[in-house]
């Protein structure tokens, strides 16, 4: 597989590898996760590309350095962003492992449901945890998504999106 990224990003197949090795490595440390952000898109809705995978990991702080060893003994680049995000490279291709600190993050991680993506069976958020997570995030690519996702999931719960979101209303 190449890893030269196009301009848009990259494709599921472009993925499938290191989407395979970075869900291995999680695995094997006993992390629980689930896939969300732009690939979780290509799932749920009709994007084709994403420059990144996102997963949301249940780890206690102090055991970032176990998961870092872990990935950089799979040959990856582990970068830390800060105490509730790490970063794991394999050259141009990322991987953001982010903390699930609050309860909707922890719930989209126990209500993951395992999908096949480019032959690799992956835990990923429910579309309803996808949906209100992007737009918390309120970027525009988020939005798009968000429509994207609503246009494509027929039984979409936007009751469950609403009480995920209830917490981050401002009264």
């Amino acid at each position: 597989m190449s890893s030269k990224r196009s301009e848009s990003g990259y494709s599921g197949a472009e993925l499938a590898d290191w989407l395979a090795d970075i869900v291995a490595v999680l695995q094997s440390s006993g992390v629980p996760f689930a896939l969300i952000g732009g690939a979780s898109v290509m799932l749920y809705g009709k994007r084709s590309r994403t420059r990144d995978v996102d997963f949301l990991v249940a780890l206690e702080p102090r055991r970032w350095p176990i998961l870092d060893d872990r990935l950089k003994h799979a040959g990856l680049r582990v970068e830390s962003k800060g105490l509730w995000h790490h970063r794991a490279w394999r050259g141009q291709l990322y991987a953001d492992l982010v903390l699930a600190e609050v309860p909707e993050q922890a719930a989209a991680i126990a209500e993951a449901v395992v999908h096949e993506m480019t032959g690799v069976a992956v835990p990923v958020a429910p579309p309803e945890y996808v949906v209100a997570l992007k737009l918390i995030a309120g970027r525009p690519q988020d939005l798009r998504d968000v429509e994207e996702i609503r246009e494509c999931v027929a039984d979409l719960d936007e009751k469950l999106v609403a009480r995920l979101l209830a917490p981050y209303e401002n009264g």
